[in-house]
Formats: C-alpha cells, structure tokens, sequence
C-alpha cells in the first residue's frame, strides 16, 4: 500500500511539474499594433515591452492566470484570445506539446486510485474520500449537480443569446460571431456590462484608483485590529536569510503586546512564480511545547510596473480578504495541538468558513 501511494504522489507530483513548464516556456510576442486597441493603458502598460511606450507595442506575454483572465476580458484581437485560450487549456498535452504532455500521469492517477479503493474494499475512489464530507456518497453529489444544471441551463441559453447579439451587434464583422466560441464569452460580457452600467458611472478600472496595494494592505490591518484587537506591525528583526526573495514583506502579529505569530507577505508577480493567490505554513505551526509560533505566507502575484503604486480591481480584493481570513486561521489558533492548529485537520466543508466571513465585508 505504501509503494502504491507513493508512485500515486509521484505521478501527481509529474503532473504538476508538466502544467508549470508549460507555463514557464510559454511566450509571446504580440507585434500587431492594433491588437491592443481595446485593451486600457494600464493594462497594455503591464505587457509593454518598452514601459514608456504602451500604445505601440509591441507586447509580451505569458500565460499565468492573471494574464490569461486579462486577455480574454478585455482583449479585443480574437485570433490572440483564441491562441491565450488553446495554450492555457492545452497546457501539456498533446495537441499543444507531444513532448511535454501529461497524458500518461493521468492515466497513472486514475489507475492507481482504483487499484486504492479496490485494496481497501471500495468499489472507486470517490467511495474513500466522500465519508468525510457533507455530501457523503456520489449520489448525493450526481443529485446536486443535476439539480443546478436543470434549473441554470435555461438561464444559461438565454444569457448567451442575448450576449450572441450584443457581439453581433458591436462587432466590426458580425457573421464571425453567429455562434460564440468559449474565448469570445468574456470579452464579450466584459463589454456588455460596460454598456449596462455606464449610466451608473461604474467602471472597474476606475474603481482601482482608489485601491492601491500599500492602502489596502494598511486598511485591512486597521480593520483586523478593530475586529479582533490584533496588530501586525513590520518585524525589523527577522532573519534575512529565510526570506526567499527581497520582495518579501514580513510582520508580527501582536495581542496585548505579546507575538503570536509572523506573517510573511510575497506581493508581487515574477517570472516563475506560482500565479494564484494561496496561503500556506512558512515551515511552522503553533507548537508551546517547543515556544515556536506560527508563522503564515500569503502570495498574491499582484502585477507591478516599476515607478507607479499597484492598483488592485475587485477581484483582487475579494482574493486577498478570502486569503486573509485563512492567514487568521494559521495565525491566531489556541489549539495547543501541533495536529488540530491552524487548517490542519478542519473539516473539508468548514475549512473557508473564515476566509468567507471576511470575503463579505466587501460585499
């Protein structure tokens, strides 16, 4: 048994390795001068290759998520939304790279969960993870699923008639979208709500003026301290050496004076760098015992041009008050337990229940 779930982590472990790669080796040059039209300055700024000069291109880009997500909502060239929205699917596998392909470890994954549940008397995988859930049984989830795509699917239909339309009716050549192909969605609805709530005044991208990262950041702390009487204040005296890279921000989180715990803080995107925002264990969890607290890393990938403030749109805001509430979960436990701190041990369903309850003071 052990063997067999240590070739499974192997094989996970490939796969993993496999979408990375094809993430690192991705790039590309976008030279047409028109293909950014649409695309507003601070945006085209982040691509730019000459910073100074984002209207004329030409543009670099990558395929991470907050690169990807750009492109496709606000990018009105639809031949590069179609080349972002192959590669980024089709990352490892064999119609984008046959020598870089994860065919194979899925394959593995799949074969040796069932040779798992079959060892241990299950009849599938699923039958071995559920138990611990609120669902409990595959039933329960087929029902569910069943249950949303019966009552959505009609809304769904309608949305992208009435979105089909819009297309047609804005875009420049409009029998190319008589039917909408899953890389023309976004923008498109990126557009519509522009036109639905110009009225109102309300535009994201304007919106983000108003969020710069140092401001945010700040505000949040406040808010903590007022919520919870917690502070994090800057630690001048953390070692040098166990921060991976010079970008790194580190604090001390304090109740009534006393540390309980540090935080460091990995703001900004660089090339190679895990690109969605998540929480973790920076090798330490609350343990009285020894006297070590915790101490809890938050990645954020925010984009950054050298010179002007890092503005965040709504979407990183939500992520980063959802990543904080779970930065509080690592931090701020009582649990004396090295096992049942932090997120260790919470039941699957209550695990974001936190990083929920500080999501909605955005809401």
């Amino acid at each position: 048994m052990q063997m067999i779930n240590g070739k499974l982590n192997q094989y996970q472990y490939s796969f993993a390795q496999k979408v990375l790669y094809a993430n690192k080796t991705f790039s590309h040059l976008e030279l047409d001068p028109f293909a950014f039209d649409d695309v507003p300055y601070h945006i085209k700024q982040q691509f730019a290759v000459d910073k100074a000069k984002p209207d004329s291109g030409p543009w670099k880009i990558d395929l991470s998520d907050r690169t990807f997500h750009t492109i496709m909502s606000y990018c009105g060239n639809r031949p590069l939304r179609k080349l972002m929205f192959e590669s980024y699917y089709g990352r490892a596998s064999p119609t984008v790279d046959r020598l870089n392909r994860n065919v194979e470890n899925i394959v593995e994954i799949v074969r040796r969960r069932k040779t798992i549940a079959k060892y241990l008397g299950y009849s599938s995988f699923a039958d071995i993870i559920l138990p611990s859930k609120m669902a409990r049984t595959k039933e329960t989830v087929q029902d569910f699923i069943e249950t949303i795509r019966s009552k959505l699917k009609p809304i769904h239909d309608e949305n992208i008639r009435q979105l089909t339309s819009y297309a047609q009716e804005k875009a420049k050549k409009p029998k190319e979208y008589e039917q909408l192909q899953s890389w023309d969605i976004a923008y498109w609805r990126q557009r519509q709500c522009q036109d639905l709530y110009s009225s109102l005044k309300i535009d994201s991208l304007h919106i983000s003026r108003h969020f710069s990262y140092d401001h945010v950041l700040q505000g949040l702390f406040n808010f903590v301290e007022f919520l919870l009487g917690v502070k994090f204040q800057p630690e001048n005296n953390f070692d040098e050496q166990n921060k991976w890279h010079n970008d790194v921000q580190v604090y001390k989180c304090t109740e009534n004076g006393a540390t309980i715990g540090h935080l460091l803080i990995d703001a900004f995107a660089r090339p190679n760098q895990k690109s969605e925002v998540c929480v973790g264990l920076a090798g330490r969890d609350l343990c009285q015992r020894h006297n070590i607290l915790p101490v809890a890393y938050l990645n954020m990938s925010l984009p950054r041009i050298e010179g002007t403030p890092t503005l965040m749109n709504l979407s990183q805001l939500k992520e980063m008050f959802f990543a904080f509430g779970r930065v509080l979960q690592v931090l701020l436990t009582r649990s004396q337990n090295h096992e049942l701190s932090g997120i260790r041990n919470v039941e699957t369903d209550a695990l974001d229940i936190v990083p929920n309850f500080f999501l909605q003071w955005l809401r």
